[in-house]
Order: C-alpha cells, then sequence, then structure tokens
C-alpha cells in the first residue's frame, strides 16, 4: 500500500472515530477541570506568568508538552476543552496501531489478531491503553504513550543496522516525551537500554567480541540517567507523585501488577530465548519496553513500600501501559508457538489499522456522562462574559453556581475563566457536591435565568437565554414565588441530610434541618416541602423549637410548613417517626426525600 492511500486510510479512520466518539464526553474526574486549565492559560495567557498563577497550584509546574498541542488544535476547531478529547481518540488510535505494527513487524498478522484476543479479554479489568480518560483522566500520560509506542517503532525499524541511531534516538525520543510525561519518557530509555544490552548478549554468545557494544550500553546508560535527572519535568513529576487520589479498576490493582509480572516474564523468555533464532529487532525492543515497565512500576513500589515515598495512586498509574505491554508480549510468545516465522512479508498495514480503529472504539464505555455541549457552552458563556459583557470582573470575584451544569465544569469555570484560587474554587467544589465544606462568598454569581430569585435582581451583565451574571446580594433570600431545589445554594442550606442526588435529596437520620434566608413579607408565608417517604412516616416541623407543623404521609406528598412573616435566617427542623435502613446495600437512615421548595401564600 503506498503512503499516499495509507494516509487516507488512516484519516477516514479517524473521521469515523471522532464522529461516533468526539461529541461526548466519558469523563468528569476533577483532572478533566485541571488539564484544561493548562491548556487555556497557554492558549491565552503570557506562559512566563504560570508560576505565579494561584489558581494554576500544581498545573503550573506540570510538562506543558501535550497541552500545547491541544492549545493548538483548539485554535484551528475553537475549543480548547473539545481539542483535549479529539487528541485522546487520535492517541488511542496511534497507540494501538503504532504497537500493532511492532507485533506485525515481529510475527506478522496472527500476532496482531491474538493481540486483539487478549484486549478483549483484559479490556473489563479496565488497565489498557485508552482507559487513562475513562477510568481518571490521565490526559497526558496517554497522549505521551502514543509517541511512545511510535518511538519503539521508529528503533523496531532501525533494528540491528545502526545501533547508535538506535541509541540517539532513545536519548532524544526520551526527552521529548518527558516533556509530555515522566513514565514513558524513562519507559524509553529503560527499553533502549535493555535493547542494547540484549544486542551485547547475543554477541557474547555468539563467541563474537561484543566489549565494544558492552561499553556502548555503558555510555547509553549515564547518558540516560543525565537526561532524566537534569531534564525539569523529573523533579515536577516526582513532586506531583506524593500527591494521592482516588484510582479504582474493577478488577484488583495489585492483582493485576503481579498478572502483568509473570505473563512479561514468561512471554519475555520465550521471545528472547526460546525463540532466539527467529526473534527481530521488533520483538526486542517490545520486551525490552515490557520489561523496562514492570521494572519501573515495581521499584517505584518498593520506594512506597520501604522509604514512603510516592503513593499508590502514583504506582497505579503504571498499568495501563504495563498491562497493554504485557498482553503484547503474551501474543507475540504465542504467535511464534503458532505459526512459522513471517517477519517481512506480512507487511500490509490494513489489518493493524482495523485492529486500532475497533480497539478504541472498544475502550469507549457504551455511554458516554454528557454530550460535549453541556461542557462547551457553559464554558464558551463563561469566556464571552469575562472578555466581552462583563466590565466588573475581576480575578477570583465571581464563580459559577448554574445548577444546570455538573459540578465539575463548574470547578473548571471557576478556576480556570474566573480565576478562583484554587482551594477556593475547591471548597466550592465540595459545597456543590454535597462535602463538609463551607461555601465561600463571591460578588457576582452566573446563575441559569430559570432561577426564580432572580427576578428582583436588576443589575445583570452577560445575559443570555440560558445564564446570567447577577450580583451576589440580590439572590440572597427567598420570597412569595421562590422555588428552590433539593441542593444547597445562597438562599437554602440542608444539615442532617445526605448528599444532592440527581431529583432529590435523602434525610439522614431521625432530625434533619432546612436553614432558609427569608425576605421580608407582607403577608403570613408558608414552605411547601415536595417530596416522597421511605414508608409511613410521622413528620414534625418545628421553628425555633416551637411546633409548627405535623403531617403524615406514605409515598409521595406535600408538607406544608407556616412560616408566618419570618425574615432573615430561618432554621426549620424536622422529626422522623420511622427512619431507617433501606438495605443492606445502604447504610444510611432514611425518612423523606425532599424534591422541591416553595415559598408562598399558605393555603
Amino acid at each position: 500500500m503506498s503512503e499516499t492511500r495509507q494516509a487516507l486510510v488512516h484519516l477516514a479512520a479517524l473521521a469515523v472515530l471522532v464522529f461516533l466518539l468526539g461529541f461526548d464526553i466519558y469523563s468528569l474526574s476533577i483532572d478533566v477541570a485541571h488539564h484544561f486549565m493548562l491548556v487555556d492559560f497557554l492558549a491565552h495567557e503570557d506562559p512566563a506568568t504560570l508560576p505565579a498563577s494561584p489558581w494554576m497550584e500544581s498545573m503550573a509546574i506540570y510538562p506543558p508538552g501535550s497541552h500545547w498541542l491541544a492549545a493548538g488544535l483548539g485554535m484551528v476547531i475553537g475549543s480548547n476543552y473539545a481539542a483535549m478529547w479529539v487528541l485522546c481518540i487520535v492517541a488511542i488510535y496511534a497507540g494501538y496501531f503504532f504497537l500493532g505494527r511492532i507485533l506485525q513487524g515481529g510475527r506478522g498478522y496472527v500476532a496482531v489478531v491474538l493481540f486483539f484476543l487478549l484486549f478483549l479479554l483484559a479490556r473489563p479489568a479496565g488497565a489498557v491503553l485508552g482507559r487513562e480518560i475513562v477510568i481518571n483522566f490521565f490526559y497526558s500520560q496517554l497522549i505521551c504513550a502514543a509517541f511512545f509506542f511510535a518511538i519503539l517503532f521508529v528503533c523496531g525499524r532501525i533494528g540491528r543496522r545502526n545501533e547508535l541511531a538506535v541509541a540517539l534516538v532513545g536519548l532524544a525520543g526520551a526527552s521529548f516525551l518527558m516533556w509530555m510525561h515522566l513514565l514513558p519518557g524513562l519507559y524509553l530509555i529503560g527499553a533502549v537500554g535493555l535493547f542494547l544490552l540484549l544486542e551485547a548478549g547475543d554477541d557474547f554468545r555468539q563467541g563474537k567480541p561484543y566489549l565494544k557494544r558492552l561499553a556502548g550500553v555503558a555510555v547509553f546508560g549515564i547518558a540516560g540517567v543525565a537526561v532524566i535527572l537534569l531534564h525539569p519535568s523529573f523533579a515536577a513529576m516526582r513532586e506531583i507523585s506524593a500527591n494521592n487520589g482516588a484510582l479504582e479498576f474493577p478488577l484488583n490493582p495489585w492483582l493485576l501488577y503481579a498478572i502483568a509480572l509473570i505473563l512479561v516474564a514468561v512471554s519475555g523468555w520465550s521471545i528472547i530465548w526460546s525463540q532466539r533464532h527467529e526473534r527481530t529487532a521488533f520483538d526486542e525492543i517490545l520486551v525490552a519496553a515490557a520489561v523496562a515497565a514492570v521494572a519501573l512500576m515495581t521499584v517505584q513500589l518498593l520506594s512506597l513500600l520501604i522509604l514512603g515515598e510516592g503513593s499508590p495512586y502514583a504506582v497505579k498509574k503504571h498499568l495501563f501501559l504495563v498491562i497493554t505491554l504485557a498482553l503484547a508480549c503474551s501474543a507475540r510468545a504465542l504467535s511464534g508457538l503458532l505459526t512459522a516465522e513471517t517477519a517481512g512479508r506480512q507487511t500490509n498495514p490494513l489489518p493493524t489499522i482495523a485492529m486500532a480503529a475497533v480497539a478504541t472504539w472498544l475502550v469507549y464505555p457504551e455511554q458516554s456522562i454528557l454530550p460535549m455541549r453541556g461542557v462547551t457552552v457553559p464554558l464558551e458563556y463563561a469566556q464571552h462574559a469575562v472578555r466581552y459583557g462583563f466590565p466588573s470582573f475581576e480575578a477570583g470575584n465571581t464563580a459559577m453556581l448554574a445548577e444546570s451544569v455538573d459540578p465539575v465544569t463548574r470547578y473548571m469555570i471557576n478556576s480556570g475563566v474566573f480565576r478562583v484560587p484554587f482551594q477556593t474554587a475547591l471548597a466550592q467544589l465540595f459545597h456543590d457536591i454535597g462535602q463538609p465544606s463551607t461555601a465561600p462568598e463571591f460578588a457576582f454569581l452566573v446563575e441559569d435565568q430559570t432561577v426564580t430569585e432572580l427576578a428582583g435582581c436588576n443589575e445583570r451583565y452577560a445575559e443570555t437565554s440560558r445564564y446570567v451574571v447577577v450580583a451576589s446580594g440580590c439572590v440572597g433570600s427567598a420570597g412569595p414565588g421562590t422555588v428552590l431545589s433539593h441542593r444547597d445554594n445562597a438562599i437554602v442550606t440542608f444539615d442532617g441530610w445526605s448528599v444532592p442526588e440527581e431529583t432529590h435529596r435523602w434525610s439522614d437520620g431521625d432530625e434533619s434541618r432546612i436553614t432558609l434566608q427569608l425576605a421580608p413579607a407582607a403577608a403570613d408565608q408558608c414552605l411547601a416541602l415536595n417530596g416522597f417517604t421511605l414508608g409511613p412516616q410521622r413528620i414534625t416541623a418545628s421553628i425555633g423549637g416551637r411546633i409548627a407543623a405535623e403531617t403524615r404521609l406514605e409515598g409521595r406528598g406535600t408538607m406544608m410548613v407556616p412560616l408566618g412573616r419570618a425574615e432573615g435566617p430561618t432554621e426549620v427542623t424536622l422529626r422522623f417517626s420511622d427512619p431507617h435502613v433501606p438495605s443492606e446495600a445502604d447504610s444510611r437512615i432514611l425518612a423523606f426525600a425532599v424534591e422541591t421548595m416553595a415559598v408562598g401564600p399558605c393555603p
């Protein structure tokens, strides 16, 4: 196949993948927000000011190479956020394509097919290339992994013809990779070093002069260590690796590590020794990369266990590449047992292109989390408001509180667009998702146009059919006609309740409290609590220690609580007759789920 035709096939495959996957979002990890913040900063700000930007926190020292790629693509397609997701699709496809070409260079089409079958078996475990952006959002690691496999393929192509060229590609490639992420850069240095060592070992085994090659390995090792220690990303990523976080797999990660260790050991021995008369440079670079990846994960795990350096989170991040390389080595070893040597004959890239395209599609879950527009629309609104429609904006004085926008996207907008300092934005995020946190105060708020308590807000900025910026003081109290949801906001707070769910919020315990900021009223008012119960419940409402109402509910219904002409902070305490645990799988003590509330005239 000609290079032109091959390029057209690649473009067609990527176009289909982007059409199928590029209009949705598959992760709302907080890391999505952090990576976007760096991309957007590089696209719009002076990079020299990055270390002095309080809203960037650890992203100020993060290797920015992959983020520059997204910033560049964002200029072309008009959205830095969408650019990140498009690049993820391209990176997964490219990673599997180059890994397939390495297998094809070792044992032809059979190795590619076997790898795909093993990929299908391992996919439910979650630790394969591409799942970095579904289980979490390791954007930089994924983009870097695609380049890593491409450089391994180049090393395999050069092979034994010019080991000096392999060494130079390894050193230059590692330095390049570490501008995106440290791990694949370290893997590459280890892989090339082991590849050169294998060549020296072959000379020794065959009785050929080997000292010159062994000296070359030593020189490469010294140069590799120098590249690592002198590279700015080494110190930065070592500091970042101390941060622990949530990273869960469907299978125990340490079991996955043990399986990868065994697979690499057995398949690596089979390829390097048992099939030594048939192995190619592609085989050697593949095994070397797998051994280097497992070895580095082992070193980091031991460092954590013995010295307390790093974090379990940082160790587990290796698994996406470690498992993928272990599967590739296993496929190559099995193909050597099943077929005769085919290197150099089965070179058509179409089977590998097909494998890469299908694997990319299968990496993504069947259901997305949000349409892309669910993030890009509020994001573009906030960016436009800051630049054109909001003269009172200052860094940190505005927050996105619109409930139609998911909490992580609100956090991303608050930090990345409104320049809210990191800890303040994090406190607002924790408050939004129902975690114990004091809600910060802001001068201006972005709210949904559907919020009824905005009716009295005369000071409005950047108004659209969806959103509006208002002064925070005008949405601080509820009056007649105010309808409230089951989530905390400037008017209502919940205490003794479970975290808000999509449509409701359960009481948790035998007593729960709702605190309202009430506007002065000209007549008596009532609070209507709309929701449903867990079994029959007698609900008693008290205000200021006095019983205000008592209602019996079973299933869906409304409780009316007289408020009189109360104004300012007003706490309504609800007590339940029969709160209980709903099932063995849910340990909460539930009684009443509130859906909406309304303040208005009493019936």
